[in-house]
């Protein structure tokens, strides 16, 4: 049995929010996914020279950094580099962020499956939405924060970087670290986080337009159909 028109209308509006989460968790899951990404900058930011580690030791800090952050029940190291007790603090608070992102992905994943496979079913039918399909404001919502944000960025990468950080953990300082005392801060240069920031914008921004311009040409072949029946 399909759902009533309300409820329909109800399931269309949480798929543009749940689709618009998928958008954005997904991109912020590549640079955190692939390290391949950060392995790649290690040379080019001569971080062996500017750091005193070697390579395989830099490779080694930040793959145990990335295991506590992204694995359960994995215990707080940094390889070879010494740290504080506030760096521990802000890995947790990192963590709990990694974690959140990965939960949002993971459930705008299945209510999205579960959506198509039930219409695929005739169990439920969401609506357009005016006259466009839901995925068309999904790609609305998100191509705007990206756009907005990578404009505050190219202007100043660094203070954008920075205000990031005091929104994000508002109640503590413990990100500011000493290199000196946290030593893994030598080895992530903040040309690094703004290549992340790139890739995140960048794949956002594709799949919004992908799912925009999906509905734009179903919208025109519906019309030269329609045309064509007429």
């Amino acid at each position: 049995m399909v759902p009533n028109r309300f409820t329909q209308k109800l399931l269309s509006l949480i798929f543009v929010v749940a689709l618009a989460v998928f958008i954005l968790s997904f991109s912020i899951s590549i640079p955190i996914v692939c390290r391949f990404i950060y392995y790649a900058h290690i040379e080019p930011l001569d971080l062996p020279q500017t750091s005193g580690f070697t390579t395989e030791q830099i490779r080694t800090s930040y793959d145990a950094m990335m295991d506590y952050l992204t694995l359960p029940n994995k215990e707080f190291s940094l390889g070879e580099m010494s740290y504080t007790y506030t760096a521990a603090e802000h890995f947790k608070e990192v963590k709990g962020l990694f974690t959140l992102n990965a939960g949002a992905l993971i459930c705008s994943v299945v209510y999205v499956v579960a959506v198509i496979v039930l219409k695929k079913f005739g169990k439920v039918a969401p609506l357009k939405l005016g006259e466009h399909t839901p995925s068309f404001y999904s790609g609305i919502m998100v191509l705007v924060l990206p756009i907005l944000v990578g404009l505050f960025a190219l202007i100043d990468f660094k203070n954008t970087f920075l205000l990031f950080h005091e929104i994000v953990f508002p109640n503590n300082d413990y990100w500011l670290f000493d290199p000196s005392t946290d030593q893994i801060i030598t080895v992530l240069p903040v040309e690094f986080f703004k290549n992340c920031a790139i890739i995140i914008g960048v794949v956002a921004i594709s799949l919004s337009l992908t799912f925009i311009i999906a509905d734009l040409v179903k919208k025109r072949k519906n019309q030269v159909d329609f045309n064509k029946e007429v």
